[in-house]
């Protein structure tokens, strides 16, 4: 994926399982310039030590905060009424899940359709799609303008 040209690339969002290997690539000479923003899948929990990454982040950039997080705790990536809740808790826009490994996007608007909207994206995955996907992943462009997010398939 990081072969492939994408303009004004600025960072990678990981949204776990791989952890080591992104965190591996990204120290090469080349992406050192990319913030890498990640959180931890239930394939990196190590056995005996802790984990380098939390299992939730909130991303702030230009007055929006965006969620991130796997999903596997309390398997809230099947559930997007609970990831859109858990959102809005931390009063995010938008909730960035993985675990699934099945491309999802769609906007959460609370019970009755009455509560602010939070926009959850799951990317897909590159290197193991289910569900019958392709090999995925999804783009996050924030800017002063706002929230942009799309999925893209390889």
């Amino acid at each position: 994926l990081l072969e492939k040209p994408i303009r004004d690339l600025c960072g990678v969002i990981h949204l776990g399982d791989g952890l080591a290997e992104m965190q591996n690539l990204l120290s090469l000479e080349r992406y050192r310039h990319l913030m890498l923003l990640d959180v931890c899948g239930n394939c990196d929990v190590p056995i005996l030590l802790p984990s380098p990454a939390p299992n939730l982040r909130i991303l702030e950039r230009y007055g929006r905060r965006i969620l991130l997080t796997h999903g596997h705790m309390g398997q809230i990536a099947y559930h997007p009424s609970r990831l859109a809740a858990l959102a809005r808790e931390n009063g995010c826009v938008a909730a960035l899940h993985g675990h699934t490994h099945v491309p999802a996007h769609l906007i959460d608007r609370g019970e009755g359709g009455e509560e602010s909207p939070v926009e959850i994206l799951c990317p897909g995955s590159i290197a193991r799609p289910r569900g019958g996907s392709r090999e995925s992943y999804g783009l996050a462009d924030l800017s002063e303008a706002g929230l942009l997010l799309s999925i893209e398939e390889l």
